[in-house]
């Protein structure tokens, strides 16, 4: 049994555990199109029953995949529309695409209607010096063909709404359709940097660090989500419905259209199929990135805040109002240290995913997939995400493990959802908005799949005592023995016996009676706790094909933070790292990643009627995993006294008598259970 020894003065308060979770899956993207998308910024779907995917273009045609083929006609193309391109960078064009809930619904009032955000030319523009306008953000409705529902009527379009923008960055645009019927769509604090230029709610080209800022000013569209009702017409010019239980609806001197402020740059949200919730990609500003699950009313923190940290910018700005509500998860950019213990660094602008719902994926179901659109500024290495939530609005950060490495050496633009639920992700290679130096587009298409499944061994026995060959790659081959598992040998023109295996640990049960063309052997639960590297031989002349096992809960825990790398003793179970003072096997029994760089610090514990509470849930799965807890006065040599654990599963909870005490240590142990 591991023992492993957490000097924390029990007495002083201090230890208890995070909700563990399973690992994420390892993944792939499948490519759809490559390179033949000019950035794409929005992927969804009509829900219609046809399967097709529609993609927004960022320089103006939305695009439809049909039985996995690019139409060759656009659905839409608002080029004409659009604000015309900034060459070398731009943020600008079309930005969001729904379709409604009642699209494929004939005779209702929503079908065949879909909206678009996209950035258009304002007549006003280029403002003053004090009120610059850039361009106008756009929200509007268009109806299908009603002779080709592949095409959309281009004369249909109808402006809901509209708004000058004083910057060509922070636009927001994602728009979608809640679960309760009505248009929800984001907007961004107007561009430039700390939303306190010219522009922006008392702000100007002299950057005050105490103005409020357009996000805070409630009674402007940016920095928002807002919420209508694309049918009704009740808003100011009729063209669209406030609902009544907007948070603002009735008020004076606010826009009734919010539904949470706050925000910099919402960069894609997206609803959990299964719940509703809304889950929001804020962009930050030089230094931290956050998810955020937007809730009615609620005050997101920006410009006052970048992620929980407290900018200089926003110094003497006014208090905040509403909620305050901090993000599920943040992160730094690379090189930033924020926070104690420190921020893991994964890139500089967060792209907004979806939460899986799939069928194609189970190890994935429930878990948030998002990004980052790159590393840095000057080169694309957009980087792969994951969120997942382990109870208790508790939520885990990882960087996921995607088959030809992550980054994946495009930019992240977006992500979207298929009719089935299974997730998309657009990218594209250039910094520029729409082509590559050919002139060729330098957008694509790419579906998250499944991550290959472990090879079975391919064996190859030929005469006398012969090491075994796994895949043809020649060479002395060995095969890693992980305690706990159980080995087949699938095996066919049989002449093979007996089996020899070198290096296996002592005790190991080997069955060389062959049944049926089956040999099995398995490798038994012993102290040591991590794989043995062993040779095994074959007498006679056979083919042999070994199924690969399933990891078991323990190895694929383990794997997930460990990778493949072999060890062999406490020594490696005492290292720390990431250096945060936590040794590589506690990380490991609380489900924390050692590899991460900034392993979350645990929770304080708490002292209830004198005594020491330490306690956590077991994690999902585990059921092979047993727990103890013991107490000393003297970690250097003892005694340690055990202590009864009164959870009920998945809980565990152990009561530390402190006492006099004035330093009492507790150690957790875990083990197999056998």
């Amino acid at each position: 049994m591991k023992k492993l020894l957490i000097l924390l003065p029990a007495a002083l308060g201090a230890f208890c555990t995070p909700s563990a979770h399973a690992a994420f899956p390892k993944l792939a993207l499948e490519m759809v199109a490559d390179k033949k998308i000019q950035s794409p910024t929005c992927i969804t779907s009509a829900m219609d029953g046809t399967g097709r995917l529609f993609v927004g273009e960022q320089r103006g045609k939305i695009l439809i995949f049909k039985n996995g083929v690019l139409q060759g006609q656009p659905f839409l193309d608002l080029s004409a529309s659009l604000v015309p391109e900034q060459a070398a960078f731009d943020e600008r064009g079309i930005l969001g695409l729904a379709f409604h809930p009642q699209y494929e619904q004939t005779g209702q009032p929503g079908a065949g209607k879909f909206y678009v955000f996209y950035s258009a030319v304002s007549p006003n523009a280029p403002g003053t010096a004090e009120q610059p306008v850039n361009c106008r953000s756009t929200l509007a409705e268009y109806q299908v063909s009603a002779e080709n529902p592949d095409v959309a009527d281009p004369a249909s379009g109808r402006v809901l709404l509209s708004f000058d923008k004083p910057q060509f960055n922070h636009n927001g645009g994602q728009v979608a359709f809640g679960p309760d019927g009505l248009l929800y769509f984001s907007t961004g604090d107007g561009g430039s940097s700390n939303d306190n230029n010219a522009g922006h709610t008392g702000g100007s080209a002299a950057r005050p660090t105490d103005n409020l800022g357009n996000s805070q000013d409630r009674t402007g569209w940016m920095g928002k989500i807002h919420r209508i009702d694309p049918l009704g017409t009740n808003g100011p010019g009729g063209q669209y419905g406030i609902p009544a239980d907007n948070p603002f609806a009735g008020g004076t001197g606010v826009r009734e259209e919010i539904w949470a402020f706050g925000l910099r740059n919402p960069w894609r949200f997206s609803f959990d199929r299964q719940d509703g919730r809304l889950f929001c990609a804020d962009v930050g500003q030089g230094e931290v990135e956050e998810v955020d699950v937007i809730t009615r009313g609620g005050n997101f923190g920006w410009r006052n805040r970048e992620g929980t940290f407290i900018p200089a910018f926003s110094s003497g700005a006014p208090a905040l109002e509403g909620t305050v509500v901090d993000p599920i998860a943040q992160y730094a950019h690379p090189g930033v240290v924020k926070g104690n213990p420190p921020l893991p660094q994964y890139g500089v602008s967060i792209t907004g995913g979806v939460l899986y719902r799939g069928a194609a994926i189970p190890a994935l179901q429930g878990k948030y997939v998002f990004g980052d659109w790159s590393q840095d500024f000057t080169s694309p290495k957009g980087v792969l995400l994951g969120l997942e939530e382990s109870g208790g609005g508790v939520w885990s950060l990882s960087q996921l493990e995607v088959e030809g490495g992550n980054p994946i050496n495009q930019y992240i633009q977006t992500f979207g959802e298929g009719e089935d639920g299974e997730i998309y992700v657009g990218t594209k290679l250039t910094l520029g908005p729409s082509e590559q130096a050919n002139g060729l587009p330098a957008g694509s298409l790419m579906k998250v799949v499944a991550g290959p499944a472990p090879a079975d061994f391919i064996v190859t026995a030929t005469g006398g005592e012969s090491d075994y060959t796994i895949n043809g790659a020649g060479g002395s081959p060995v095969l890693t023995l992980v305690r706990g598992r159980t080995y087949t040998f699938d095996i066919t023109a049989c002449t093979c016996h007996p089996l020899r295996i070198d290096g296996a640990p002592a005790g190991s049960v080997i069955n060389n009676n062959i049944s049926n063309g089956r040999l099995t052997f398995n490798v038994p639960l012993a102290e040591a706790d991590y794989t043995y590297v062993c040779s095994i031989h074959f007498f006679g002349n056979a083919i042999h094909t070994v199924a690969a096992p399933p990891p078991s809960s323990l190895e694929a825990w383990r794997q997930t933070h460990f990778g493949t790398a072999q060890s062999t003793g406490d020594a490696a179970d005492l290292a720390d790292p990431d250096h945060d003072g936590l040794p590589n096997l506690v990380e490991f029994a609380f489900d924390l990643n050692p590899k991460s760089g900034a392993s979350p610090a645990l929770p304080q514990g708490r002292l209830e009627n004198g005594n020491f509470m330490v306690s956590f849930d077991q994690p999902a799965g585990m059921s092979g995993i047993a727990y103890g807890a013991e107490w000393t006065t003297n970690p250097a040599s003892g005694p340690w006294t055990a202590v009864a654990d009164t959870g009920t599963l998945p809980q565990h909870l152990f009561s530390v008598p402190s006492g006099a005490h004035q330093r009492l240590f507790v150690r957790l142990k875990i083990s197999t259970g056998q």
